[in-house]
């Protein structure tokens, strides 16, 4: 169950577990909701939540919201949104078993003052008994793209989630944040959030949680060159930034140059809550003499980065590893394949402050 560790106090079966937002997501997106509309002057925030299920996004609106109205057609999903409500509790929260497309949005603006709307379509869906990721916007469930079109004609303020692969394409301007935490097993997460109307504040946008730093910009076709090698550090750049683009803006921010897509470099040692890790450059090398440079910096274990096959990946980390080990080698060395050229970098791991 993907999220049980990360949802606190909250009631649900494996595919609401599958299907729901992590607290720390959950919580962040419904505070920058609320500060949003509250710079622009808006304090009486009344959303509806299109597609609530077991009720995270909900509860986490509620907090800062003056109401919630929360929709979803799965009954049983419902029944443990309304269950997780009282745990709460939460008095503020109205629940609507009903396909969303069912609603009279207009009549239910007016009845209960909508003026944002929340929408978390799922994108975790069974197939065969098995648990699928969807990233089409058009295959999630509700349709996200029928969603946006439904609701907008009456609410314009709108956050709609989406996986952090989706193509965006659409006739709506809206600013694309791409949020990044670490998931279970310290696997790092990615999720795709969409503001529109007077939501947007950005074109794209980047964010790590915990914490509020984040990088925006605009649109841009003009992106900084590549640097043919690296300098003396090399920083692999965090998910959310690569999605969202944001790499000139982050090695701006940093004062470093872009070596790759997923990585900048630079001269004097620094660091960035979107770096993923920071490493040493310690030499390059070719293939021919790489396990003698190996050797020299008393490498004993290694992980390979670049674009390889995962067999590859394991034939040559065993190969080059049960040579080193005849050598007694202690360190962790991180090697990195350029497909530019024939040239290995080696580098060491530097841990952050």
């Amino acid at each position: 169950m993907k999220y049980k560790k990360i949802l606190k106090k909250i009631n649900c079966d494996e595919i609401g577990y599958e299907s729901a937002t992590p607290d720390i997501v959950a919580n962040f997106i419904a505070k920058d909701i609320s500060e949003r509309l509250r710079d622009l002057g808006i304090t009486n925030i009344n959303i509806i939540d299109c597609c609530c299920g077991i009720g995270n996004d909900a509860l986490a609106l509620s907090k800062v919201c003056n109401f919630v109205l929360a929709v979803d057609k799965d009954k049983e999903r419902l029944k443990y949104a309304e269950k997780n409500a009282k745990i709460s509790p939460c008095k503020n929260i109205k629940f609507i078993c009903e396909d969303v497309f069912n609603l009279d949005i207009k009549n239910l603006k007016e009845e209960y003052g909508l003026n944002a709307a929340f929408a978390d379509p799922q994108r975790r869906l069974i197939e065969n008994g098995k648990f699928k990721r969807i990233s089409n916007l058009a295959e999630t469930s509700p349709d996200t793209i029928n969603l946006i079109n439904f609701l907008r004609t009456e609410i314009h303020d709108m956050c709609i989630l989406a996986s952090s692969n989706a193509e965006v394409n659409l006739d709506l301007p809206c600013e694309k944040e791409y949020i990044g935490w670490t998931g279970r097993k310290g696997k790092r997460e990615t999720l795709l959030v969409m503001y529109f109307g007077n939501l947007k504040k950005y074109e794209k946008s980047a964010i790590v949680l915990p914490g509020s730093d984040r990088i925006y910009g605009i649109e841009n076709k003009n992106k900084e060159k590549f640097l043919d090698k690296p300098l003396k550090y090399l920083y692999e750049i965090k998910d959310c930034v690569v999605k969202a683009g944001l790499q000139n803006e982050l090695a701006k921010l940093t004062e470093c140059k872009i070596w790759t897509e997923k990585f900048l470099t630079s001269e004097k040692i620094t660091e960035s809550n979107f770096f993923e890790n920071r490493f040493k450059i310690l030499g390059i090398s070719d293939k021919k003499n790489l396990i003698e440079n190996l050797k020299k910096i008393n490498a004993g274990k290694i992980v390979i980065r670049g674009k390889i096959m995962p067999e590859e990946y394991t034939k040559m980390k065993n190969e080059i590893e049960d040579i080193l080990e005849k050598f007694n080698g202690k360190e962790k060395i991180h090697i990195f394949l350029d497909d530019k050229n024939d040239k290995i970098l080696i580098g060491k791991c530097i841990d952050f402050y």
